[in-house]
């Protein structure tokens, strides 16, 4: 009986711990989605200034704003679905603003099933690796919402890559979904390839040092600077 309840009360504990991990991630997560958001939609505005110069868009232009302006007096339903037609019609950069901003309105309205699903076909359209990129993660990280981990996984693998534009937002965002499904070993690779990384953003790799650490916490008898070295290698053969 005392053994039964000794591994309730670790089950219990580990649960806790779990939270606070995730907790931490989510306090501290915000920064780097910003920054990120900023970057990438740059890139979608050079898209849009080089469609302008390629073709006439005044008349695209002009319908963005008059449908952007109409769903700003919408519920959020009205709206995603003013975005999504925009997103059909329009080609180039307005069209995939369009569908960044229905998979956001949907969000928002709290239809997360499909937002990503509108993330995921601005991806499709999209001609620019960053744009891709910015558009995939926002669909995966939709995907975590809407309880579908195993998408979000999978979408974050292609994009968990030294060569993709957003590598290390999309590893810590990994190592999160890892820590929140219970499989620590994963997600100690994960965030020790981040604090591993000399060029890796400081923010990101005082996070990831701060996993690390709850992780160690949980598991007395690993040493830290071992455990980062083990996620080295780790990741070397990833």
């Amino acid at each position: 009986m005392a053994e039964e309840s000794d591994s309730i009360f670790r089950e219990v504990d580990e649960d806790v711990r779990r939270d606070q991990m995730l907790a931490l991630w989510r306090r501290h997560g915000v920064s780097f989605v910003s920054a990120t958001v900023v970057v990438l939609l740059a890139a979608v505005g050079w898209q849009i200034w080089t469609d302008m110069r390629e073709s006439s868009l005044n008349d695209l232009s002009d319908r963005y704003a008059a449908a952007q302006e109409a769903a700003a007096g919408e519920t959020p339903e009205t709206a995603a679905g003013l975005y999504a037609q925009l997103a059909k019609d329009l080609d180039g950069g307005y069209g995939l603003l369009a569908g960044l901003r229905q998979g956001a309105t949907l969000l928002e309205d709290g239809d997360a099933a499909a937002a990503a699903a509108a993330y995921d076909r601005v991806v499709a359209k999209a001609g620019d690796s960053r744009v891709k990129a910015f558009a995939g993660y926002l669909a995966a990280s939709a995907k975590v919402k809407a309880g579908d981990a195993d998408g979000a996984i999978a979408q974050l693998q292609g994009l968990a890559l030294p060569s993709e534009p957003l590598y290390y937002s999309a590893t810590e965002l990994l190592a999160a979904i890892y820590t929140a499904q219970g499989d620590i070993e994963e997600a100690r690779s994960r965030f020790g390839a981040l604090v591993e990384d000399p060029a890796a953003p400081a923010a990101l790799v005082a996070r990831a040092r701060d996993m690390l650490a709850l992780f160690d916490a949980e598991s007395p008898g690993v040493d830290a600077d071992n455990s980062v070295g083990e996620t080295e290698s780790g990741s070397a053969a990833q």
